[in-house]
């Protein structure tokens, strides 16, 4: 009888922990306010929504320059061997270009809204809006430092210094640029984080873009 008394007392224990942990974790994560959640979606829609007609403003023009670079000779057929060979051994691939156009603007246009809805939410949900202050706080303070240099960089290396291609002051020049390499490795932080940034935005959006191969220019623009 005792063992059974400590074992319905332990499991009384335990139920009552795992109820108090539970509602502790449903209460500390749990949104706060439907402002929380409706943002987010609100945001989401209206940057998908955009995209989506962005996409579909500029995807038939361009499909009309790109047809007419074929057949004015802009764009190499013929009279190139590589073109050539692949584009006649996959003429059947036209058959795809209206399914996955619709899939690829699609898929463009949520996943871009999705990414912005998601970086909101971060920025409102109790949980991360503490570090994501903290992380936009960062890169507001790298920029502002990162300007600084920018200015201070003017007026020490760029103008006291240089004449086009040309050194005014050799020695000067040397050492300020030594300076400027050296904190430059601090500095590229931002700039890593920026590009980051903008090749996946990029990215992102030239998925919905079957028209002009990703991130080349001149070719269905």
């Amino acid at each position: 009888d005792y063992i059974v008394q400590v074992c319905d007392e332990v499991k009384e224990v335990t139920f009552s922990t795992f109820n108090e942990t539970v509602k502790s974790v449903y209460t500390d994560t749990y949104p706060q306010n439907e402002a929380m959640i409706k943002g987010p979606l609100v945001l989401a829609t209206v940057v998908s929504s955009l995209t989506a007609i962005v996409l579909i403003l500029i995807f038939i023009p361009s499909v009309v320059s790109t047809a007419l670079k074929f057949r004015c000779g802009v764009i190499p057929f013929l009279h190139s061997d590589i073109n050539f060979t692949d584009l006649r051994i996959a003429v059947d691939q036209v058959t795809i270009l209206l399914g996955s156009s619709f899939w690829a603007i699609l898929y463009s246009s949520v996943f871009l809204g999705g990414m912005s809805g998601l970086v909101l939410f971060l920025f409102l949900w109790q949980v991360t809006a503490i570090y994501m202050q903290r992380l936009l706080a960062s890169l507001i303070g790298l920029s502002i430092t990162i300007l600084l240099k920018w200015i201070i960089c003017l007026f020490t290396l760029r103008l006291p210094v240089y004449a086009g291609f040309y050194r005014k002051r050799p020695a000067w020049g040397n050492i300020m640029s030594l300076c400027y390499e050296s904190a430059g490795i601090g500095f590229a932080v931002l700039t890593i984080v920026t590009r980051a940034v903008m090749i996946t935005l990029l990215s992102t959006l030239y998925i919905g873009r079957i028209d002009t191969p990703l991130l080349v220019e001149g070719i269905g623009g």
